[in-house]
């Protein structure tokens, strides 16, 4: 695994296992950061799937300040050989980066609100949107003070 040259964040390759404590030790990294910056906030929490998907029923996420990228992810791992499900979402892209069906989810960014569905018409449609029903979800955004 290699890491970024100014704060040695990780930087995971197909074939890298990553792992709840490297997220972990980047977000401490982050944090201490935006702090000597002092213009940044972090937000966490979790929300619960209602099992509900497609453009009728996004989700949406609410932020006390702007936010520029949120981190979201199951919170239990899951039966698909044990890899993480994840989002990466930047402020301004429509697309995330991560989970294998990232490609199928259209975001939306409008000041302190998050909102995102997915476009595939699939039995997993819910799995895709980080939306099944009773699976709880865990996400940590950097955000701009307002």
């Amino acid at each position: 695994m290699t890491q970024t040259p100014n704060f040695q964040l990780n930087q995971w390759s197909p074939e890298d296992y990553v792992r709840r404590t490297d997220f972990n030790a980047d977000n401490a990294k982050i944090d201490a950061a935006l702090a000597a910056a002092g213009n940044c906030t972090i937000e966490t929490g979790e929300y619960t799937g209602t099992g509900t998907a497609g453009a009728n029923n996004p989700n949406s996420l609410s932020f006390q300040s702007l936010p520029q990228i949120v981190f979201l992810n199951i919170q239990e791992a899951t039966d698909y050989n044990s890899v993480p499900e994840y989002y990466i979402l930047f402020r301004g892209c429509s697309k995330a980066i991560g989970f294998e069906t990232s490609d199928k989810c259209t975001i939306s960014w409008n000041e302190k609100t998050l909102s995102w569905y997915t476009t595939s018409t699939s039995s997993d449609a819910a799995k895709y949107q980080f939306n099944t029903k009773n699976k709880v979800y865990q996400y940590i955004a950097i955000c701009i003070k307002a």
